[in-house]
């Protein structure tokens, strides 16, 4: 070896030990942070506060951990905060993700001391505070626990501190491209996400932190963009994504440092992530663009769901739907004018793919309308999921369901999947579970089982009655949105844009014929429930208000609820009838 190589050589090895200074054989590490001259601090005595980020149940524990450590080793109580008291100048332990800017500014150097994967840690002096911070929950968790057990005991730490807990473990190669799949984020629509194409989102990420180590972060389409690794799923609000237009095309397309999987339609975007997945799996990298089409019978769902019938509106299929055309008594009236429904073209009509209906009024009636699957698909058990629009105005009662009254029986189920009135701000997910009493009165035991939802928040139905809540979210009337349920032997669980909503376990009720009987969907839409403004001292009648006759949403559009599809999925030996 020449002088030159031997230098070379000596240089890289001296490089490694600083860098790897008091490194442990799971790859631990200290590292200097500041060029002035260190000082230590004692963090009990000098009077730094716990913080943590605001509303997070889990940081919260992490505080009430460190407080006690602190308070166990000096008898000093340490003041516990969230993120949203002002900063205390004497100096903080910040846990996490929280609005100071410290929290980012460690996680920045965890990523660039470490490999970026999710087992990983850092514990630092930055700024006037020392952060705990991690990769991940899990290595957050591991990174509090490394802080009791090694600082709490003495409170002090230098300032020019840095320990990083680096995984420098054994793990395969993926590669987007010519790019390490580690680099990457995997964005989903904000909106109008289905459950299903969540999980294959979900399964991606499984599979590259099992193969890499790296836990990819999913994230929405309203967080911005910090860099250009990103795998775009469906149709985000993303530059350079691109709709198609037929329901069973799907495309992999790598532009740059971007990947782009989307299909026309749910299934096949499922259908995609799944090939993109497996080329991950079969050559360890993805290299070229794939286009194609979802053949219908390779299972998209939770690898056992199939698409077994869709309704994606190209028509209005009054040989499958039934559909009612009458006033409907039984609801009352308001104004002196009755409740009906329509099939009148201005109510119910398909129009570009969609399906819309329409409220409207004359001089005699208010109108809405009514299809049911009742003469031509029945049901147990299976995944069903509607997008639409929903629409936004006083009075207006719309919702997708399904039903299982067959004649003669006495117990039987409805499952409101959306069910939302006056105004698009807020809906409700219903299981109603009826049946008849010793005397043959009918009994509807699941008022405690409705709940209501706001931008994900959750009020059960007697909580939202009690206190008459009106809590604006995000209109669900400005864009499509995805409503899905999925009904299995023994429970329901509800889902909104990916995300769960509510789950119901019937396993011990006891009158469970009613989750056991064929179901067929429902698509309703009255005029006349008003829950916007009703007090619980006025009582329940209340909830019944008029309309506002010169209400703008008779005339702009808002009055319409506009469907994009209906889909309905089972597994093998799930009863189906379709005619």
């Amino acid at each position: 070896m020449n002088l030159k190589k031997l230098l070379a050589s000596i240089l890289v090895i001296l490089a490694v030990l600083t860098a790897f200074c008091g490194c442990g054989g799971n790859g631990d590490s200290d590292t200097k942070t500041s060029s002035t001259a260190p000082k230590e601090v004692n963090f009990a005595t000098e009077g730094y506060a716990i913080v943590r980020k605001a509303g997070d149940t889990v940081a919260a524990g992490y505080g009430s951990k460190v407080f006690k450590a602190i308070k166990d080793a000096t008898g000093l109580p340490l003041s516990n905060n969230d993120d949203t008291t002002e900063v205390n100048a004497a100096g903080e332990i910040i846990i996490g993700d929280t609005s100071r800017p410290q929290s980012q500014k460690a996680l920045d150097m965890l990523l660039e001391k470490g490999t970026g994967r999710a087992a990983e840690y850092i514990v630092c002096y930055i700024d006037g505070a020392i952060v705990i911070q991690g990769m991940t929950p899990d290595s957050l968790a591991a990174a509090v626990k490394y802080f009791v057990d090694n600082y709490c005991n003495t409170c002090t730490l230098m300032t020019d501190h840095c320990y990083v807990s680096v995984d420098n473990g054994k793990y395969d190669t993926l590669k987007v491209g010519n790019n390490d799949i580690g680099k990457y984020k995997i964005v989903v629509p904000q909106y109008n996400l289905s459950y299903y194409v969540m999980c294959r989102a979900e399964e991606l990420q499984e599979t590259v932190y099992q193969k890499t180590g790296y836990l990819l972060p999913i994230i929405r389409d309203n967080v911005a963009a910090k860099n250009d690794y990103e795998i775009i799923i469906d149709n985000c609000k993303r530059d350079g994504v691109e709709a198609l237009s037929a329901n069973d095309s799907y495309a992999i397309t790598l532009k740059g440092n971007t990947v782009y999987i989307n299909g026309g339609r749910n299934y096949s975007t499922a259908y995609a992530i799944q090939l993109f997945l497996e080329e991950l799996k079969n050559k360890s990298a993805v290299t070229a663009n794939a286009t194609g089409s979802f053949d219908g019978k390779t299972p998209v769902y939770s690898n056992e769901y199939k698409l077994v019938w869709t309704d994606e509106f190209e028509t209005l299929d009054t040989t499958f739907w039934n559909t009612k055309n009458a006033v409907q008594p039984y609801y009352g009236n308001w104004y002196g004018m009755g409740t009906a429904r329509s099939t009148d073209p201005k109510n119910l009509r398909v129009e570009d793919g969609k399906l819309i209906c329409t409220a409207t009024y004359d001089e005699n009636n208010f109108y809405g309308v009514w299809l049911d699957s009742s003469k031509s698909l029945r049901f147990t058990q299976g995944y069903m999921e509607m997008s639409a629009i929903i629409a936004d105005g006083d009075g207006i009662w719309h919702d997708f369901w399904a039903y299982g009254d067959l004649p003669g029986q006495t117990d039987y189920m409805e499952l409101d999947i959306m069910e939302c009135w006056s105004g698009a701000n807020y809906y409700a997910a219903v299981v109603h579970s009826f049946y008849n009493d010793a005397n043959g009165k009918r009994m509807d035991v699941t008022n405690e089982e409705n709940y209501v939802f706001k931008d994900y928040m959750v009020d059960k139905w007697a909580d939202f009655d009690a206190n008459h809540r009106y809590v604006t979210m995000d209109s669900m009337h400005d864009e499509f949105h995805n409503f899905a349920a999925e009904w299995t032997d023994h429970d329901i669980t509800y889902y909104r844009d990916g995300v769960e909503v509510l789950h119901y376990d019937f396993s011990d009720y006891d009158h469970k014929q009613g989750f056991e009987n064929p179901h067929y969907f429902v698509l309703s839409m009255l005029v006349g429930s008003n829950q916007h403004d009703y007090t619980i001292e006025e009582g329940r009648a209340s909830i019944i208000k008029n309309p506002i006759l010169d209400a703008d949403y008779w005339t702009n559009g808002d009055a319409s609820w506009i469907l994009e599809y209906v889909q309905l999925y089972q597994k093998d030996g799930q009863y189906l009838d379709i005619r």
